[in-house]
């Protein structure tokens, strides 16, 4: 089965709608627990591992256990993601700098270099988001996920350039409703993530759907 972008969006959405509670609640807990900001990396970690749960099926149904569940696994997560919370300060950093300097200062080079920036978190983005869940998955080492990572974009470059096309519209839609940062991107990109490396992997997303009685 060759690799369809229009599939991992379509089981996203499927999903995304029947577990809209779900997405919203941890969603809103992401932003709670990575407050003290070095714990932003634990809170990815710790949302992969619930939400491939209720990709799979596997994990608690209810709203509350799931939330449980997901503070437990953050816990288990801090001191591992601690490089991660790293990267990502960083890169945010960086980018609100750049934009700050171009506007206030109105140094073109500057604005440039913030909307460059903004392709380079995209695309960031995007790999992060497939080294976090190759590295929780294979349970390799940092170096190897970073390689696999890097195959994953050589081996299947328009499926990627496409996943970081739609990872763009979801953001750009969150910029023009606000509260959607709130309560939906965290889980929401994180749930895309997962059906897009789990279309790569060769799984059916219509097992997932038949849960909820949908046709693929």
């Amino acid at each position: 089965m060759t690799p369809s972008i229009r599939r991992s969006v379509i089981a996203l959405v499927k999903l995304g709608y029947y577990e809209m509670t779900s997405i919203v609640a941890l969603s809103v807990l992401f932003w709670l627990v990575s407050l003290p900001l070095l714990s932003v990396g634990g809170a990815i970690l710790a949302l992969f591992d619930v939400l491939s749960s209720v990709y799979t099926g596997t994990g608690p149904t209810g709203e509350r256990d799931r939330m449980s569940s997901y503070l437990q696994s953050v816990r288990r997560n801090v001191i591992r993601g601690l490089p991660l919370s790293g990267v990502i300060l960083f890169v945010v950093f960086n980018t609100y700098w750049y934009f700050a300097i171009g506007l206030w200062g109105r140094a073109t080079q500057f604005l440039l270099g913030g909307i460059f920036s903004v392709y380079v978190i995209l695309i960031g983005i995007v790999s992060m988001l497939r080294l976090v869940n190759i590295e929780r998955q294979t349970e390799v080492a940092p170096r190897q996920a970073i390689r696999l990572t890097a195959t994953s974009w050589r081996q299947h470059t328009h499926f990627m350039i496409l996943q970081s096309s739609v990872v763009g519209v979801i953001m750009g839609i969150s910029v023009v409703f606000p509260a959607a940062v709130l309560c939906i991107l965290p889980a929401g990109l994180t749930l895309f993530e997962i059906a897009a490396y789990e279309e790569l992997t060769g799984t059916d997303p219509g097992t997932m759907l038949a849960r909820y009685g949908v046709p693929e």
